[in-house]
C-alpha cells in the first residue's frame, strides 16, 4: 500500500484502502501524512469539478432529456472508434471490404461481452431513441458491430470466457467456421473474470486457453486472421506480433456498453489511432513485482 500511496493514486474504486489503511497505519506502514497528501489531491480535483458550490455544476445542467438521444448514441460510437489502436496490419489485412469478403467468421470469447460489460460502467438505456440498436436496456457487442456491415456474419465463441482452458469441441466449431470464412476476426484479450477494481490480474498474458485457441484458427484459416484485443490490463501481446498467421491487431481496451465504433474502425469508415491507453510491458514484467512489497 505504501508504494501504491506514494506513486500518487488518489482514488480507490475497489475496496483494498478501506480494508487496509488502518492495519497499515496502525503498523507504520504508512503515515497520516501519506493519506493526507492523497486526500489533498483527491479533493483538489473535486473543487475543480464544483462539487462544494453552492449552486448547479456544468454536468447538473445536462438534462435528462439527453440521455440516449440520437446525438449522444452517435458520440458514445466515435468516441469507442477514435480510443481504437491500430497495432498490426500486414499487408493491409485492414480494412474489409464486402468487395473482397464474401463471408465473415468471429471468433472468440470477447465476441459477445454483453453481460460482462454490464459491470463496466454502461447504465442501461432508458429509451430506445431513433437508433433501431439502442432499445431500452439493449447492450451492443462486437456481434451487432459486425452485423452492420456484414448481416451474414457467423460466431463460434471458441471459449466459455476469456480465463477458462481450452474446450476441444468449442475450439473444433472455432476450426470448422475458420476454414469456411474468406476472413476472420477473433475477439480476446481479458473480461472480469480475469480482472476488475477488486481483483488484480496476475498474470499479463492471454490465458492457456485462449492462446490454444489462436494457435488452431490461425492454422485452419485461409489467410492472416484480424485480432480484435479487449482488454482492462496491459497484455503482452509479442506472440501476436511475432505471428505471421496474425494480419492485423486492433487494442479496443474496455469499451464499455458501446461497441458499435469497433466495426466502423475495422470496415475503414474511420481511421485508427496509433497508440494505446496504456504503456504494454513484457509478461516477465509481472513477476517483478511482489505483493510482500505492498
Amino acid at each position: 500500500m505504501r508504494q501504491v500511496l506514494r506513486a500518487g493514486t488518489d482514488n480507490d474504486c475497489g475496496t483494498f484502502v478501506t480494508e487496509h489503511a488502518m492495519s497499515a497505519l496502525n503498523k507504520s506502514i504508512i503515515t497520516v501524512a501519506d493519506i493526507d497528501e492523497r486526500l489533498r489531491m483527491m479533493f483538489r480535483v473535486r473543487m475543480r469539478l464544483q462539487h462544494f458550490d453552492n449552486r448547479p455544476t456544468a454536468l447538473q445542467s445536462i438534462p435528462p432529456s439527453v440521455i440516449c438521444s440520437p446525438h449522444a448514441i452517435a458520440l458514445a460510437r466515435d468516441a469507442v472508434a477514435q480510443a481504437c489502436a491500430l497495432l498490426k496490419n500486414n499487408r493491409t489485412t485492414l480494412p474489409l471490404s464486402n468487395d473482397t469478403v464474401q463471408s465473415l467468421a468471429l471468433i472468440g470469447p470477447n465476441s459477445d461481452l454483453t453481460n460482462t460489460k454490464k459491470g463496466s460502467y454502461g447504465g442501461t438505456c432508458p429509451a430506445a431513441g431513433e437508433d433501431p440498436l439502442s432499445p431500452s436496456g439493449y447492450y451492443p457487442s462486437l456481434v451487432d458491430a459486425l452485423q452492420q456491415y456484414e448481416p451474414n456474419l457467423v460466431r463460434g465463441m471458441g471459449a466459455h470466457n476469456a480465463s477458462s482452458p481450452a474446450d476441444p469441441e468449442l475450439i473444433a466449431e472455432a476450426v470448422r467456421l475458420a476454414k469456411s470464412a474468406d476472413a476472420v476476426i477473433m475477439a480476446i484479450g481479458t473480461d472480469l473474470t480475469m480482472a476488475h477494481e477488486a481483483k488484480d490480474a496476475t498474470s499479463l498474458e492471454l490465458s492457456d486457453g485462449q492462446r490454444a485457441l489462436i494457435a488452431a484458427v490461425t492454422a485452419a484459416a485461409k489467410s492472416p486472421i484480424i485480432c480484435v484485443l479487449f482488454t482492462g490490463i496491459p497484455l503482452d501481446i509479442s506472440t501476436l506480433l511475432e505471428n505471421p498467421r496474425v494480419g492485423a491487431i486492433v487494442h479496443v481496451g474496455q469499451p464499455g456498453v458501446q461497441t458499435l465504433g469497433i466495426a466502423d474502425v475495422l470496415f475503414g469508415k474511420i481511421s485508427p489511432a496509433g497508440r494505446t491507453h496504456s504503456t504494454m510491458y513484457p509478461k516477465s514484467y509481472a513477476g517483478q513485482i511482489s505483493i510482500f512489497d505492498m
